[in-house]
């Protein structure tokens, strides 16, 4: 069976994020976030970052 429903496990984590950034910076990471395909999403998340200090 599969359940659909309006709730998005990772939402939350979303908002938390949009939250932290400024306006600008919120609008611009969502217009580059939407010219990645999905291959390059995945891909993002799965390779390590390091923070730059």
């Amino acid at each position: 069976m599969n359940v659909y429903s309006e709730e998005t496990p990772g939402r939350d984590l979303i908002e938390q994020a949009r939250a932290a950034l400024s306006a600008d910076d919120a609008a611009r990471a969502t217009e580059a976030g939407r010219r990645h395909t999905i291959k390059e999403a995945l891909d993002l998340v799965r390779t390590p970052q390091t923070a730059a200090v």
